[in-house]
């Protein structure tokens, strides 16, 4: 099976969760993974791949306009080696994949449709992120996206919710959707090693908690939290909202603003910041 996706595999926490997690969850289907990235792969790439137990798929260009355009400085970028009909022939004459993955249709998912179908074999596309509910643009028009989901063997989403969000975007029936929640790192709801910090058992304390982790940005959606924390408390008093993570872009702003108008809430709310 060949998986696309737009990154190589990192081990650094921060880039550590999806893509191996999603490597893994490959390999354990029992056939032999062969991973794609959009982005340059290197040694240490190929040999976190190793660990994971897939292999790196990195076809060598030998079309002369990709030799040609290395040598006056613009080396070919990786996906257009791997849309290329000619690697893709050497790729199926070498592998002979069963299906091509796709992690997110944008773009990793395009280029697996392109070489399962040069190869005449399913492609499947893994998708994770929110932009559909947040009416973001796309590369390709949306009928083209739509046609994209439509001819999909599955389209495996991380929720119902994403699901849907397709189906009103793109204005088609999604029978082949499938949930596949989305994929924790190893050791992710292992126990502390540690008793908890003191300041979270404090404001614990009579509260029905509510806790919130992640890089908040504007994708993230910090306006909407707050919202429905507000909406909670009015129900609920004793509800406490953490929100941890970093706050990049107009997130403190956002922050900011919210509890200016609902003074009420700061002693509910707590933003703990970047914690492990």
């Amino acid at each position: 099976i060949i998986l696309v996706m737009r990154d190589p595999p990192e081990t650094e926490a921060r880039k550590g969760g999806l893509f191996p997690t999603a490597i893994r969850h490959h390999v354990d289907l029992g056939l032999e993974v062969h991973v794609a990235s959009l982005s340059p792969m290197n040694a240490r790439h190929r040999a976190v791949l190793r660990d994971l137990g897939a292999q790196a798929l990195t076809p060598d260009p030998q079309r002369i306009g990709h030799r040609l355009g290395g040598l006056f400085g613009r080396p070919p970028k990786p996906e257009g080696i791997l849309t290329s009909p000619a690697v893709i022939d050497r790729i199926g004459a070498r592998i002979s994949p069963l299906a091509v993955t796709g992690l997110q249709s944008y773009h990793s998912g395009m280029v697996a449709r392109t070489i399962a179908q040069r190869l005449g074999v399913p492609y499947v596309t893994w998708e994770h992120l929110s932009a559909y509910q947040t009416g973001g643009t796309f590369r390709h028009a949306d009928d083209v996206m739509a046609a994209f989901f439509c001819q999909s063997h599955a389209t495996a989403v991380v929720s119902p919710g994403v699901a849907e969000a397709i189906r009103v975007r793109f204005g088609i029936d999604l029978p082949q959707a499938r949930v596949v929640p989305n994929p924790s790192p190893q050791g992710f709801a292992d126990e502390p090693g540690g008793p908890p910090p003191a300041w979270i058992t404090e404001f614990a304390r009579g509260r029905r908690l509510i806790g919130t982790w992640t890089s908040w940005r504007q994708l993230k959606r910090i306006a909407v939290m707050l919202d429905a924390c507000a909406r909670l408390h009015a129900q609920q008093p004793d509800t406490g909202l953490v929100i941890a993570g970093p706050m990049r872009a107009d997130s403190p702003a956002v922050a900011d603003r919210f509890l200016a108008a609902h003074p009420q809430l700061t002693a509910a709310i707590c933003f703990a910041g970047d914690l492990d």
